[in-house]
């Protein structure tokens, strides 16, 4: 089991790369259920978290699918709206490959 540092609560949301992108891309197959849950989210005043790792991914992902335009909006975006980016440090890469390599031993 995984369980979230002391610094989030069970009402917090992490954003990861694919859900950004279903919520921007009308042509991703999830772009209506992440919709939905982007409305849930704000609806109810959740606190929304991503990652600097996340976010760099997100940039060449939205480069990659969707175009320069679409990445570089991203990017004013996320850093305008209220969700917080969390630094990733070398201790929580190293928690990150513990649990993987738990995992896929």
């Amino acid at each position: 089991m995984i369980t979230l540092p002391r610094r989030f609560a069970s009402t917090d949301v992490f954003l990861d790369s694919s859900g950004f992108l279903a919520l921007t891309n009308p042509r991703d197959s999830h772009h209506l259920q992440a919709r939905a849950t982007w409305q849930r989210i704000t609806d109810d005043r959740l606190l929304t978290h991503t990652s600097n790792y996340v976010v760099a991914e997100t940039h060449a992902l939205f480069i990659a699918r969707v175009g320069v335009p679409f990445a570089t909006d991203f990017l004013r975006g996320v850093r305008r709206s209220r969700t917080r980016i969390e630094r990733v440090t070398e201790l929580d890469e190293a928690r990150a490959e513990s649990i993987i390599f738990s995992i896929h031993r």
